[in-house]
């Protein structure tokens, strides 16, 4: 994705996130956003299934809700993000650093979790069902 077209949309997302009734939802799905630094960002809501995340940084990165649906977030970073109730299911997140994240109410089911870093994680109603490879 060209960086113009990527910063337009998180502004209109951004301004979605403040009013639903102006910007717009950010739609990311399918897009490939390997190696992006998408750390501090606001992307709480957005539609990002199927997206290839490999390698990108989402440090303390707003994801609250997002659907990550079947997207590839191998060897992410995701320290210290607010994951709360983002859909992660079928998601590949193979090597994905977790730790310091926000986990309540994420939905991880049939998510490939293999040699991911959780520890420290708030862990609350975390849906696990069907995981493949925790450790």
């Amino acid at each position: 994705m060209n960086v113009d077209i990527l910063k337009q949309t998180l502004k209109e997302h951004k301004e979605w996130v403040k009013d639903n009734s102006k910007g717009k939802r950010a739609n990311l799905g399918k897009v490939d956003l390997k190696r992006t630094d998408l750390s501090g960002v606001d992307l709480s809501g957005a539609d990002l299934r199927g997206a290839d995340f490999r390698l990108a940084d989402f440090m303390e990165a707003d994801l609250r809700g997002a659907d990550f649906r079947g997207a590839d977030l191998c060897r992410a970073n995701l320290r210290k993000a607010n994951l709360g109730r983002a859909n992660f299911s079928g998601a590949y997140l193979i090597e994905v650093d977790l730790m310091g994240a926000d986990l309540r109410e994420v939905d991880l089911r049939g998510a490939n979790l293999y040699d991911t870093k959780f520890f420290p994680v708030s862990l609350q109603v975390l849906k696990l069902t069907h995981t493949k490879k925790i450790w």
